[in-house]
């Protein structure tokens, strides 16, 4: 998030009820809105950077946050009667963040990144009905940044046109036009991110690169973002997409345009090299 500048609130879940049919189970968890209001508007008001925030937000909310969501789980529990992971667990983990009963970043880092790399490596090993994949494999990432940061990434696909590795995100739609919102979404955050690396090196040799959002879903013929309004209005004509979907393709028109990247749509099929 801080790479990307995006300012994070931490939150808890205030109340949930009991799942319908699996009833060791909870479902529909609502975050406390009174705190969340507070908070995003003390990010509207805010005027450094999303790290100062982070870094802030973290060091002073992180610790009371955790401790009142655990209070919170523990008391809907008792509510509904369902179990959830124990209150002594929670607090042993947050041990780990703490250095003289301070929440520690360091701590945090070290204690949270072999997590993510483990997760990473474990994404990197999975393909997933929503992926499509058929360009290329997925590949992991190690990334840096000037302050330090250690970042544990994954892409769904890498492959080679010319002498430019691709780096591609993938979604697909089954039994839709196009993915839903939060997976187009998904795939552009981890893009951008990508994109606005200053180096790519593989096997210690530096290796121009360009990013790409490959959309499938049910859809009749390709558009290659970013391209000219004459080429979109076809393409919405051929698959006859309703307004909002209209609107969702010139949405990514200029997030094609902004963030430097390449988005391609079609069917399945059509979208193979």
């Amino acid at each position: 998030m801080n790479l990307a500048n995006v300012f994070i609130v931490l939150a808890y879940y205030d109340d949930a009820r009991r799942h319908p049919t699996r009833h060791d189970k909870l479902t529909m968890q609502t975050l406390n809105t009174a705190y969340l209001q507070r908070k995003l508007a003390d990010v509207l008001a805010y005027q450094q950077t999303a790290l100062h925030w982070n870094t802030t937000h973290f060091e002073r909310d992180f610790v009371p946050l955790f401790e009142t969501a655990v209070q919170r789980y523990q008391a809907i529990s008792q509510a509904l009667g369902v179990a959830v992971h124990s209150e002594d667990n929670h607090y042993r983990v947050l041990q780990t963040y703490l250095k003289a009963g301070r929440f520690d970043f360091e701590a945090f880092r070290d204690s949270s990144l072999p997590l993510s790399y483990r997760a990473a490596q474990r994404e990197q090993q999975t393909t997933h009905v929503l992926e499509a994949l058929a360009d290329g494999t997925k590949a992991y990432f190690y990334i840096t940044n000037y302050l330090g940061g250690t970042y544990h990434l994954t892409a769904d696909e890498v492959f080679m046109e010319g002498d430019r590795l691709i780096i591609q995100e993938s979604k697909h739609a089954n039994h839709r036009t196009l993915p839903a919102l939060n997976d187009i979404q998904d795939g552009l955050f981890k893009l951008i991110l990508f994109a606005n690396l200053s180096e790519l090196r593989h096997q210690g040799r530096a290796q121009a690169f360009d990013v790409r959002l490959k959309l499938t879903g049910n859809l009749e013929g390709t558009l290659t973002l970013p391209c000219d309004n004459h080429q979109r209005q076809a393409f919405v004509r051929e698959n006859r997409l309703s307004t909002k979907q209209q609107l969702l393709v010139d949405l990514l028109q200029r997030e094609a345009l902004d963030n430097a990247l390449t988005i391609k749509l079609g069917g399945r099929r059509d979208t193979q090299p």
